[in-house]
């Protein structure tokens, strides 16, 4: 796995695979793991990538992995993500988004303001 982690994280079928390694291989084999794929540029190139996002997203759950930091290229990508489906996903996972119905709560309640204050 740690030959070429990035290919296998964003294959359709290998990344359940890499985001078990991380969980349940020996800390010697996450090290390995986490020194390819643990950088924060490294990590908003996973959430690009729709198969990608669900090892970033385990990524960014580990105790080695700077958080804050990839969190940061992560929102200098928002763009981005929320012009993809998984995009979407992710951000919503991670906070960054509001849910799609949210969104149209928000839309409905706007509107319904609108439409009030032109009864008045």
């Amino acid at each position: 796995l740690s030959s070429n982690a990035m290919a296998f994280a964003t294959h359709r079928h290998a990344t359940y695979l890499i985001e078990s390694a991380l969980d349940y291989c020996s800390e010697e084999d996450q090290v390995l793991l986490l020194q390819q794929l643990a950088h924060p540029a490294t990590i908003a190139s996973l959430a690009l990538h729709p198969f990608g996002c669900f090892v970033a997203r385990t990524l960014l759950q580990h105790a080695k992995v700077d958080t804050e930091s990839a969190l940061a290229h992560i929102r200098a990508i928002k763009g981005q993500l929320e012009q993809m489906k998984h995009g979407q996903r992710f951000l919503e996972e991670l906070g960054l988004a509001l849910p799609q119905s949210d969104v149209s709560d928000v839309m409905s309640e706007s509107s319904e303001s609108t439409y009030q204050v032109g009864q008045q």
